[in-house]
C-alpha cells in the first residue's frame, strides 16, 4: 500500500514507489496525481496492472473534477482513467449521486449513467448531527471571528478563510494569546505536510488555513469550525462541515460562517458565473443537462448564496435536502433556535384572540365586535376595542364551547401523533440498515448484502 503524491510526478522519470522491488498493490492518489500519472506514465500503469501487480486504485476528493477542471487542465486525462486496467474506487464526502455517475462515465469507468455497471456503496447523508449550526452577517468579518474564537470557541478550533489576506490578518491577532497555526495554497508542500502533523497530534489550538486546509486536516480535540467571507459553493461547506468527525461531534461542537452583507450586484454576477462553469463542465463531457439543478445547489456560487440567505426552516435539513436525503429540523441551528424563540414568545404575549364566525355574539350592534376570550374559564366576550368600555356580556351556547374545545383538542392529537411518527420512522432510516434490518449495520456498505453482519440478499 502506498500513497502517491502529485508533486512527485514528473514527466523525466518515474516515481520511485513505481519503479523499485516493492511496487504497491494498492495505490492512494489524489486526482491531480492520478491526471498527471496517465499523462506521464499511462503505459507502465497498463504493464503493472497485466502483470497483476497493481490491483487496485483509490482517489480521494473525487468532487474537485467537477470544481477545479476549468483551471486544471490536467483533470481531462482523466478521461483515460478506465484505460489502466484495474478497478477504480473513487471516494468523496460532498459529491451528489447523480453528479458521481456522470463523472464515471467521462472518466470511462461505466457505460451508462445508471451505475448498473459499478459496485456502488449506498451513501449517507454528508452533513450528519451532533453540531450547531449558524450563520451571522457582518461589515467586519475578521473582527467578528476574532472575537468569536477568544470568547465562545469549544476545545481547538480550525477557521476557514477565503483569502491569504485574511488568514494573515487572523492569524496575526490570536497568535497574540493563543497558539496558532496556519496554512494557504502559497505554503510549499512540505510545510502543509508538517503543519497537518502538528495539527494531528493537537500542538496548537488555533488552525487557520484557506480552502487547502479541506483535506487531510484532523485535530481529535477540535470541536469548533469557523468559516470566514465566501468558500464559493455548498460541497466546500460540506468539507469544512466534514472537519467535525463523529468523535468529534457533541452537544457543545460548533460550525458558524462569518459572512460580509451579500449585494445585488454580486448576486447577479455569481448567477451569470454559475451558469458559465454549468455549461463549461457539460461542453467538456463531465456532466449531462439532466444535473443543471444538482449542479447550481452543490457546486455553484448561486447555491450557496441561497442557503446563507435562508430566514426560514432549518439550515441542515436543507443542506440534507441538496443530497437527496430527508431529515427533521435539528432544532440546534440558528434558523431552528430563532424560531424557537419566536414561538416562546408569541405563546407569552398573546394577541387578541380571533375564532371562527360561527363563534362569534350576533346579538345586537353592541356585541357584533367581540370574541370568546380562551383564557377565562367563565363563558364571557372581550371587546376588540379596549376604549369600547363596559358592556353588558352575552352568555354562549354551551353547544359552541363544546365543539370548539374538541376540535382544538382533535388538531392537537393528530399533529402530535403524525410528529411522533415521523421521528420514529426517520431515526429507523438514521440507524437501521434497510437491508439487514440490524441496528449494528447502518447500511453504509450495503451491497446486495452487509458487509457489517455478513448476511447476503439476493434483492
Amino acid at each position: 500500500v502506498a500513497y502517491l503524491d502529485s508533486s512527485l510526478i514528473v514527466k523525466e522519470s518515474v516515481p520511485d514507489v513505481l519503479s523499485g522491488k516493492d511496487v504497491p498493490s494498492l495505490l492512494f492518489m489524489n486526482l491531480d496525481g492520478i491526471a498527471l500519472l496517465i499523462r506521464f506514465h499511462l503505459t507502465l500503469l497498463q504493464t503493472l496492472a497485466s502483470n497483476n501487480i497493481l490491483k487496485r486504485i483509490y482517489l480521494d476528493e473525487m468532487q474537485q473534477l467537477v470544481i477545479e477542471y476549468g483551471f486544471r487542465s490536467s483533470y481531462q486525462c482523466l478521461k483515460q482513467l478506465g484505460r489502466i486496467g484495474v478497478p477504480v474506487m473513487c471516494l468523496s464526502g460532498s459529491l451528489p449521486f447523480c453528479i458521481a455517475m456522470s463523472l464515471m462515465v467521462y472518466c470511462g469507468l461505466s457505460q451508462t449513467s445508471d451505475g448498473a455497471s459499478l459496485e456502488v456503496v449506498k451513501p449517507s447523508d454528508p452533513i450528519g448531527d451532533g453540531f450547531s449550526f449558524d450563520v451571522v452577517v457582518s461589515n467586519d468579518v475578521t473582527t467578528s471571528i476574532v472575537d468569536f474564537v477568544l470568547t465562545n470557541r469549544v476545545g481547538a478550533c480550525h477557521v476557514l478563510c477565503s483569502s491569504v489576506a485574511m488568514v494573515e490578518t487572523i492569524s496575526g491577532k490570536l497568535s497574540e494569546t493563543l497558539r496558532v497555526l496556519s496554512i494557504t495554497g502559497q505554503s510549499g508542500y512540505q510545510e502543509q505536510i508538517r503543519c497537518a502533523k502538528s495539527w494531528y497530534k493537537g500542538e496548537y489550538d488555533i488552525l487557520v488555513s484557506t480552502v487547502v486546509g479541506l483535506v487531510g486536516n484532523e485535530n481529535k480535540f477540535c470541536r469548533t469550525i469557523i468559516v470566514g467571507g465566501f468558500l464559493f459553493n455548498v460541497s466546500s461547506l460540506v468539507q469544512a462541515i466534514g472537519r467535525l468527525r463523529p468523535t468529534q461531534r457533541g452537544p457543545d461542537s460548533i460550525v458558524k460562517v462569518f459572512h460580509y452583507p451579500i449585494r445585488a450586484t454580486e448576486v447577479v454576477a455569481n448567477a451569470e458565473k454559475s451558469g458559465a462553469l454549468f455549461n463549461e463542465v457539460v461542453e467538456a463531457g463531465c456532466l449531462r443537462r439532466d444535473d443543471e439543478v444538482v449542479f447550481m445547489k452543490v457546486f455553484s456560487p448561486t447555491g450557496l448564496l441561497d442557503l446563507l440567505s435562508l430566514q426560514n426552516g432549518c439550515y441542515l435539513q436543507e443542506l440534507s435536502g441538496y443530497f437527496g436525503f430527508a431529515r427533521m429540523p435539528c432544532t440546534r441551528c440558528g434558523l431552528c433556535l430563532r424560531l424557537s424563540s419566536h414561538q416562546e414568545v408569541s405563546h407569552e404575549i398573546p394577541p387578541c384572540p380571533t375564532v371562527p364566525d360561527e363563534f362569534l355574539v350576533a346579538s345586537g350592534t353592541e356585541s357584533s365586535g367581540s370574541l370568546i376570550n380562551p383564557y377565562k374559564k367563565r363563558r364571557s366576550v372581550v371587546p376588540c376595542n379596549p376604549n369600547a368600555g363596559t358592556s353588558k356580556r352575552n352568555r354562549l351556547d354551551e353547544n359552541n364551547i363544546t365543539k370548539s374545545k374538541q376540535l382544538s383538542e382533535s388538531t392537537s392529537q393528530v399533529s402530535k401523533l403524525l410528529r411522533r411518527k415521523a421521528k420514529w420512522v426517520f431515526s429507523e432510516l438514521l440507524y437501521r440498515c434497510m437491508i439487514c434490518g440490524t441496528t449494528e449495520c447502518n447500511g453504509e456498505l450495503c451491497l446486495k448484502g452487509c458487509y457489517r453482519c455478513g448476511n447476503r440478499h439476493d434483492a
